[in-house]
């Protein structure tokens, strides 16, 4: 290897790692958002990323749609997101699906 192709390789592994520890970063930093969420917070904040309405997500968890809207409101409030599309955004970065508690 003449020394530019071993520093064009070295410079190239660095970037990839740099990009896998910056991936890695914000995925714990979604994470560490969506972890603030109760158990109940949580799945109604799954039902807002799948682009269900308050009416859909409280009747499918039995409750009713005003206590889904302050739990709506309680997500935004813990996480910081000040849109539905902030929430989605967060279980993207986390990229797991984890299931919901």
């Amino acid at each position: 290897f003449p020394l530019q192709d071993l520093q064009r390789s070295l410079d190239k592994g660095a970037a990839k790692l740099r990009e896998q520890m910056e991936a890695d970063a914000r995925q714990r930093a979604a994470s560490e958002r969506l972890d603030r969420l109760a158990p109940r917070e949580r799945e109604v904040a799954k039902g807002m990323a799948e682009g269900k309405p308050s009416k859909v997500i409280a009747r499918e968890l039995g409750i009713s749609p005003r206590t889904v809207d302050a739990y709506r409101a309680n997500i935004h409030t813990k996480t910081g997101c000040a849109s539905v599309a902030e929430v989605v955004a967060l279980f993207i970065a986390e990229g797991s699906q984890r299931p919901i508690p």
